[in-house]
């Protein structure tokens, strides 16, 4: 009777600790399946290798099958293009060809020669790994990192070496040397143009004439899908930036009308939880001062009281001697 296989749990109602598990498991599975050479031949070659290696005498050894990382490489975004691209592309784009391999880096995440080798790998691989009917030729991928920060010094020492060169659009650079294709850097906190703010506006520092020119764009527009991803680029400005986006919404009717519905409930999310922290506060401070009960703070905070403990133990406060001896 063969084992009967256990159902696929749903992503979406585990924790992130139960994914992270579950995670380990599987790339456990699967490399105890890639364990074993894939030919009889690559096994003839282990052997032969072995006896070089093993003959050395300093340690050597070889590592059979190696996974590159705990996670399959993933490339952030790859833009197929599939006609020739329009005269009035913006300057970022002038040198994307069919296919067109993007790596985004977040805020504190700064560009390194790690990362710069790291894309080139990624789309090395891409191109290697790709299946025929994906039809991705050398002479058509361009590389792009897009980023807002960078190692300190890393640009002047790649200028001086040759593998990197200024375009003469500002925040724009060629990276040298390193690929046989074209490969650019896009630094987002250089480059200019109110065509580039939705570009500007997803890192720390933000200017506030980026955010108004999307909002002009936004009341602007009657293109439902143009709409659609000006608004997912201010609900994260906003969600980084609390109170930058609303209250601009506020005082304007017009804007009122096309973006309080989608700006209200995250609104009045942060405005519940900046209230629910200010009572959590509150309440660590009546336990920690003796003036109530730990197990009726747990109850005003619509927890148990051993979860409140914890919380208030982590946030820093400390629990009477005597509230520490009740349980729940």
């Amino acid at each position: 009777m063969s084992e009967e296989k256990r159902p696929l749990p749903d992503p979406s109602e585990m924790t992130e600790k139960e994914r992270q598990e579950r995670i380990k498991e599987l790339l456990a599975e699967l490399k105890a399946l890639r364990s074993f050479p894939r030919s009889d031949y690559h096994k003839g070659f282990e052997d032969a290798l072995q006896l070089d290696v093993e003959s050395w005498k300093n340690g050597a050894w070889t590592l059979r099958e190696y996974t590159l990382g705990e996670d399959a490489p993933r490339i952030d975004f790859i833009v197929v293009s599939g006609n020739k691209l329009p005269t009035n592309v913006k300057a970022v784009f002038k040198r994307f060809l069919r296919k067109n391999v993007i790596e985004f880096k977040g805020p504190g995440d700064k560009v390194t020669r790690l990362i710069i080798r790291k894309v080139s790998g990624y789309t090395n691989f891409y191109i290697a790994t790709a299946k025929p009917e994906e039809d991705v030729k050398i002479g058509e991928v361009t590389a792009t990192i897009f980023a807002s920060e960078r190692e300190s010094g890393l640009f002047e020492e790649m200028e001086k070496s040759g593998q990197l060169e200024k375009t003469d659009v500002k925040g724009i650079y060629l990276v040298k040397g390193i690929l046989d294709m074209p490969f650019q850097i896009v630094m987002t906190n250089e480059i200019e143009g109110d065509e580039y703010a939705a570009y500007r506006v997803l890192k720390v520092q933000v200017d506030e004439k980026d955010v108004d020119y999307l909002l002009q764009e936004m009341k602007n527009t009657t293109d439902q899908q143009t709409r659609d991803h000006l608004r997912g680029i201010l609900g994260i400005v906003e969600e980084k930036h609390t109170g930058m986006v609303w209250s601009k919404i506020e005082e304007d009717e017009k804007m009122r009308d096309v973006l309080w519905d989608y700006f209200k409930p995250q609104r009045d999310q942060e405005v519940n939880t900046a209230v629910d922290n200010t009572t959590r506060t509150n309440l660590y401070t009546y336990v920690q001062d003796g003036a109530m009960a730990i197990d009726y703070a747990a109850r005003q905070a619509h927890i148990s009281t051993e979860q409140f403990r914890t919380d208030m133990t982590n946030a820093g406060y400390r629990v009477p001697q005597a509230q520490n001896l009740q349980t729940v």
